[in-house]
């Protein structure tokens, strides 16, 4: 059973697409590496599942309890 799972989230700034139709499922003890240029969306793609930004479409679960750190680039 997935801890996060993300189902056809779509979310872009002004007309600029960051995801379209994204689906993602992460399970326990997975590890997980974001590469990307810069304004991919790895920043986006945290913030999303921190609940930090809200997603134009689709939805986002997550596993109750779950505790999830965080430390943003200053």
């Amino acid at each position: 059973m997935p801890i996060v799972t993300i189902k056809n989230v779509h979310i872009s700034y002004n007309s600029q697409v960051i995801f379209d139709q994204l689906d993602l499922k992460i399970y326990p003890a997975e590890k997980i590496g974001l590469v990307g240029n810069n304004g991919s969306g790895k920043t986006t793609l945290l913030k999303l599942i921190l609940r930090q930004l809200s997603a134009d479409m689709g939805h986002i679960q997550q596993r109750k309890a779950l505790r999830i750190g965080y430390l943003p680039q200053e």
